[in-house]
């Protein structure tokens, strides 16, 4: 790692941020913004490290994860918060895929239909990612005073998935 951030290779330095921004956001931050800072590269890997220090500073953990977005498929104001959710994570370029899922009564009563809006995620895996999603999603909505509240679920496992339930 050390040696590819040295590398005079812009390409290999941003490879070096891109794995540690998976490893460790928190150590990932700080030096993403040195890279950005120093004048001795070039500005295309300065503007790289400035776009993943950004991205880590507004999205830490979650930034690693797919989302999935299920709103009930018979009310439109569920289908109108979901897509303001995904409309703003896409405008704040969260890097990965934000899919919105029409869920009839049915399918909400297997998967457990959500008493409010909810962020479920696998415990001891998407702690600290599920949180920053609570605090991105609180402020997305807040306009409608809408609020979230994690659920965290027992899987013993992360698929690299959180999902977001959002009440009637």
């Amino acid at each position: 790692f050390y040696r590819d951030v040295n590398d005079p290779s812009p390409n290999r330095q941003a490879a070096a941020v891109a794995l540690l921004s998976v490893l460790n956001p928190e150590i990932a931050r700080p030096l993403s913004r040195a890279l950005s800072s120093n004048p001795g590269l070039p500005i295309e890997t300065r503007r790289a490290a400035e776009l993943a220090a950004n991205l880590l500073s507004r999205f830490g953990p979650a930034l690693n994860y797919r989302l999935l977005v299920f709103y009930s498929s018979t009310n439109a104001d569920s289908r109108t918060r979901a897509q303001i959710i995904r409309e703003r994570l896409l405008r704040e370029r969260f890097p990965n895929a934000v899919d919105l899922i029409a869920t009839d009564s049915t399918r909400f009563a297997r998967l457990g239909a959500p008493a409010a809006n909810e962020v479920r995620f696998e415990r001891n895996f998407e702690d600290a990612a599920a949180e920053q999603l609570v605090r991105l999603l609180d402020e997305y909505l807040a306009f409608r005073n809408e609020h979230f509240r994690p659920i965290p679920v027992d899987l013993g496992r992360s698929d690299g998935v959180i999902s977001i339930f959002l009440r009637r």
